[in-house]
């Protein structure tokens, strides 16, 4: 949700009796998903998020005689308490109220154990003030883009788990092994490592943050059925998201190129898909992809500028990509 705004005003002056709602007749503001019942005096908060409520009363006297109180409560059993030991003046509270069900509701009440008037001298006898704000974590590129690597994996594993895999990292071989899964410990919020079983028995598992291509082996053929993930909200700012729409945008789908990952890796072929944070390789009917991490990308080398309009998309018929390591030069 974006900012919610509701503010409301007590205009017209009455006692309000223990323990009873305080009731608002008056709407100065209203923007977003929040709705007031001036019968009940209660307040809906229809969306998740956490809204901050600010209120105050002008009294004129109580029966009480500890002074004045009103109190925050919500559906949720929450009660936020504010007083004052003047029965002559202003009362003032503010709360914080974390919504994760939705929809809850608040109202203001007295708690102050008897009957409180407020000030019939005053214009404006009380107001309350809700904002609310969407429950959010803002995602880095980084983390994103490794959530999309993860999420295609996941698909892959369903789609080629028979297929022998070839995984390349930086470092000087690629692993090889039938994929089990991918890993997420208890507790996390996305899987860290790709499991496969190579053929000596022996179970692999490859950190995804350290990725840089994933090809599942001949035979294989892309699915037009794979998803991506859409971009959180807000869209990540930063120099990784500057990377990632940089490589979107430098060579889009069509582009035929060769690249490097690290020291080591080196793949080529035709753009085939190109999404934030990966990017696949393959011919014009998806024959043997290869999926690039591409935050990992260091170099990009086409024989054409792909700032001039097409020119770095053939239209010759594709030829299958290839991904290689690199000989060390002694």
């Amino acid at each position: 949700m974006s900012t919610q705004i509701l503010q409301i005003q007590r205009l017209i002056a009455g006692p309000v009796g223990a323990g009873a709602t305080l009731l608002f007749d008056s709407t100065v503001i209203s923007a977003g998903n929040m709705t007031y019942d001036n019968v009940t005096g209660l307040v809906s908060l229809n969306e998740p998020g956490t809204y901050e409520v600010h209120w105050w009363v002008a009294t004129q006297s109580s029966v009480s005689g500890v002074g004045v109180g009103f109190e925050l409560f919500t559906s949720q059993e929450a009660v936020i308490l504010g007083n004052s030991p003047a029965k002559i003046g202003e009362v003032v509270g503010m709360g914080l109220i974390k919504v994760e069900t939705a929809p809850a509701t608040v109202g203001l009440r007295n708690s102050g154990g008897g009957m409180i008037y407020d000030s019939a001298a005053m214009p404006v006898k009380a107001s309350l003030a809700v904002i609310g704000q969407e429950n959010r974590t803002e995602t880095s590129m980084t983390c994103f883009a490794m959530r999309q690597l993860a999420n295609l994996l996941e698909q892959m594993i369903t789609a080629y788990g028979s297929s022998t895999w070839s995984v390349f990292m930086n470092t000087l071989p690629s692993y090889s092994g039938q994929p089990i899964d991918l890993y997420q410990a208890p507790g996390a919020a996305g899987p860290w490592f790709l499991r496969l079983l190579d053929g000596g028995g022996s179970y692999q598992a490859l950190a995804l943050g350290n990725l840089n291509a994933v090809y599942p082996g001949e035979g294989t053929v892309w699915d037009p059925a794979f998803t991506f993930l859409p971009l959180p909200e807000p869209v990540p700012e930063g120099c990784d998201a500057d990377a990632a729409f940089g490589v979107v945008s430098y060579v889009p789908v069509g582009t035929d190129l060769s690249m490097n990952m690290g020291p080591n890796v080196s793949a080529s072929g035709r753009v085939y898909r190109n999404e934030p944070g990966v990017l696949v390789l393959s011919d014009d009917d998806g024959n043997t992809p290869i999926v690039v991490s591409s935050l990992r990308i260091a170099r990009l080398l086409t024989t054409s500028d792909p700032l001039s309009f097409l020119s770095g998309r053939s239209t010759e018929k594709a030829a299958l990509p290839k991904i290689e390591v690199l000989p060390v030069k002694g």
